[in-house]
């Protein structure tokens, strides 16, 4: 699995330029299986999710307890009667496996424990959570780079996404008003977006970019759409951009979602009050020691806000950010915090925590 091992430290937040070549920047991501008969079952509540003012130190966010050594990825779903369901998927070391981890909350405050969902059969890999109209969909597959099948958990119903190579190409789904919506990079490492009226009924698959990874969708309140990706750009390690588009078949011109620094990666966004978008990311600065988590807003015409760090610059290292509004209207963060690094720079662990902001940012 060395090979295996350095394609996905690609993309494993690094700090150093030299520890993200282009190769390595477009690759990661998977989940595996579980024996356990009661994987999955809510053993009750036990951890209070704090409502924090940024920037938020290390010691102030919750944990869910033990997962596996790599947390990566994440999902949440809020059902109508305001409960809240978290997924994420978590990866040994040497990436020779991956499992979905999951926990629930009454309200989005008070979660239950880490439980391991239990695996799909045939399935080293279970990668890139999803949730649709309530249902949890994952990405399963016997190795990293072979073909993967989109798996339904309720029903256990797999099928494929034409395009979508492998567990690497990082596929999510998104509800998009009335349609289903992908967002995923091919092959040629070429972003791509696809909708449908269902997943039976999808499309063909647009390419939206350049060469890129960790594709993702947001939805403006006006049904226009935002998408971002990152690839490296000359001697800068890792840029994050994002372009926009009102009907998912044109999209505007790339923007960087940030210019104050040349190391900004893992880019997600929220839906804000007014309509908008945040857009939640990581880069460096000139004086932390390694990642800092920052959003700032985005309009449907193009404008960004002023940018707001979320966490402080020395105790900890939130990556791979994922945010929910609750129906408090409060934002629900989830972050795979760089809690160890290898001698390389390389993350030896990351674990999964939770925080709650009461704004949108500025």
């Amino acid at each position: 699995m060395r090979s295996a091992v350095f394609v996905f430290a690609g993309l494993l937040a690094c700090s150093s330029p030299a520890t993200v070549p282009l190769d390595a920047a477009r690759e990661i991501d998977a989940g595996a299986p579980d024996s356990g008969e009661d994987a999955g079952v809510d053993r009750g509540v036990s951890v209070e999710v704090p409502l924090l003012a940024p920037p938020v130190a290390r010691s102030e966010v919750a944990s869910l307890g033990e997962s596996n050594t790599l947390d990566l990825s994440s999902a949440f779903d809020v059902s109508s009667d305001g409960s809240v369901t978290v997924v994420w998927d978590s990866f040994d070391v040497d990436f020779t496996e991956g499992a979905l981890y999951t926990s629930r909350s009454p309200d989005g405050v008070a979660f239950a424990a880490a439980e391991r969902l239990s695996g799909s059969d045939g399935a080293r890999y279970e990668a890139n959570p999803s949730f649709l109209d309530g249902r949890l969909y994952f990405w399963a597959a016997s190795d990293l780079r072979g073909a993967s099948s989109l798996v339904e958990r309720e029903t256990g119903a797999a099928r494929s996404l034409a395009g979508v190579s492998s567990l690497l190409s990082w596929p999510k789904l998104y509800a998009w008003g009335d349609k289903v919506a992908a967002a995923f990079r091919d092959v040629a490492s070429v972003p791509r977006f696809v909708s449908g009226e269902s997943l039976d009924t999808l499309g063909d698959s647009v390419a939206v970019a350049e060469p890129g990874a960790l594709a993702t969708l947001g939805l403006f309140a006006d049904g226009s759409l935002a998408y971002t990706y990152q690839f490296p750009v000359g001697a800068e390690p890792m840029v994050s951009f994002v372009r926009r588009s009102s009907d998912g078949a044109e999209w505007s011109e790339a923007v960087r979602v940030s210019d104050a620094s040349s190391n900004v990666h893992d880019t997600t966004m929220v839906p804000r009050d007014d309509g908008g978008l945040d857009l939640y990311y990581i880069q460096t600065t000139p004086t932390s020691r390694g990642f800092v988590l920052y959003r700032r807003s985005l309009t449907s015409e193009g404008v960004l806000g002023m940018p707001e760090a979320l966490s402080t610059e020395r105790d900890w290292e939130p990556s791979k950010p994922q945010g929910v509004r609750l129906p408090s209207g409060e934002v629900l963060v989830g972050v795979a915090n760089i809690a160890t690094r290898a001698p390389s720079g390389i993350p030896a662990r990351q674990e999964f925590l939770l925080f709650r902001l009461s704004s949108d940012a500025p």
